[in-house]
């Protein structure tokens, strides 16, 4: 989930060996009394997505900061391309929080350091706080529902508690492995249930379990991790997903899972492409939104498509939101209008009535 190398970085190495070890390189609730439209969020009804909604932090937009999108958990190539980050630099941490606010660590000036909350609609970040990592680099960041806490991860294997509201961070864990080594942590994980930290090491490229100080190898990943690479725990099956950057077959970034016990890397597909220019995506960091009642439910009244669009949802369904992960209050009344379901051009007006939280047919 963190940037190890820029974008420039990236593509002067393009056409050249990767070496096995990166180098550092380098909110959004919506007023349950607004009317939602295409022009603020864009709706994408559940049945268009195999598995959870991930919210990426994409390190190679060319803009100036970096590009909020999301991808299905499942399938990779479907995409929604959301918008960019308010504050500029590279983001290297990204995690839902309570209450299903997004938040955001940016590592790299200007914003160095900061942590933000982020708008799901639009990408546009709001400042949390700056935090102090000590000379330190931040490459990941973590919520674990468990101990109630945020946690970041620095690449000289140190994890540190981070107060979510303030930016306050607490005192700093160092971990090594048996033989005295450090961990390079490019990201951490927080298991959903047993509250077990994980951490992803791109110098022995090996997921580590974090306990007491200590870091204990899972086992060979079978893949060469470069660069941003971002992990997270999927809540609703306890899957372990890693988006990385590697060079097999080509220089491109990958989607799977990892496996525990075991640590072998599982590839899914190559994450879909938004703003990149040199045709390859790399998470600085993701976040797995959670799934079952976290989607804002709107009942059709009307539908009709525009633009061509040619699968618009029948009136009297229900379409969710995947877009925001929702808690009561969260959701719009109404919402006026989606994209087309089907991808393409055109849009489909839907005049949906807000109907809460929960999950869609």
């Amino acid at each position: 989930m963190r940037t190890v190398l820029s974008a420039a970085g990236l593509l002067a190495l393009a056409g050249m060996a990767i070496p096995a070890m990166g180098q550092e390189n380098s909110a959004g609730a919506v007023p349950a009394d607004t009317e939602q439209g295409v022009s603020q969020v864009e709706f994408i009804p559940s049945t268009t997505l195999a598995g959870n909604l991930v919210y990426g932090a994409d390190n190679l937009d060319p803009r100036p900061s970096d590009l909020l999108m999301t991808i299905d958990s499942v399938t990779p190539a479907i995409k929604n391309c959301i918008g960019q980050f308010t504050h500029d630099g590279l983001v290297s941490g990204l995690d839902f929080g309570p209450g299903g606010v997004l938040y955001g660590y940016i590592q790299t000036a200007p914003s160095a350091n900061n942590l933000v909350t982020v708008a799901l609609g639009n990408g546009a970040s709001t400042l949390v706080g700056v935090a102090n990592p000590l000379g330190q680099t931040v490459t990941g960041m973590t919520w674990s529902g468990v101990a109630g806490q945020m946690f970041v991860c620095d690449s000289g294997g140190g994890v540190w508690p981070i107060n979510h509201l303030t930016a306050l961070l607490g005192a700093r864990v160092p971990h090594l492995y048996g033989d005295g080594t450090v961990p390079f942590l490019i990201d951490i994980a927080a298991h959903p249930v047993t509250g077990d930290l994980y951490g992803l090491d791109i110098a022995k490229d090996v997921v580590c379990k974090l306990a007491g100080g200590v870091a204990t190898s899972l086992g060979a990943l079978g893949v060469t991790v470069n660069f941003s690479q971002g992990m997270d725990f999927d809540d609703s099956n306890n899957t372990l997903y890693l988006g990385v950057v590697d060079n097999v077959p080509a220089l491109r970034g990958d989607w799977g899972t990892v496996a525990i016990p075991g640590g072998a890397f599982t590839l899914i597909g190559p994450i879909a492409i938004c703003g990149s220019t040199i045709g390859i995506t790399e998470f600085g960091d993701f976040a797995i939104a959670r799934g079952g009642a976290d989607k804002c439910k709107y009942n059709t009244k009307k539908s009709k498509a525009k633009g061509g669009c040619r699968t618009c949802p029948p009136v009297n369904t229900t379409i969710c939101d995947s877009n925001q992960a929702c808690n009561p209050g969260q959701c719009g009344k109404k919402l006026k209008s989606i994209p087309c379901p089907g991808g393409g051009g055109g849009s489909c007006v839907v005049k949906g009535k807000g109907a809460g939280c929960g999950t869609c047919p």
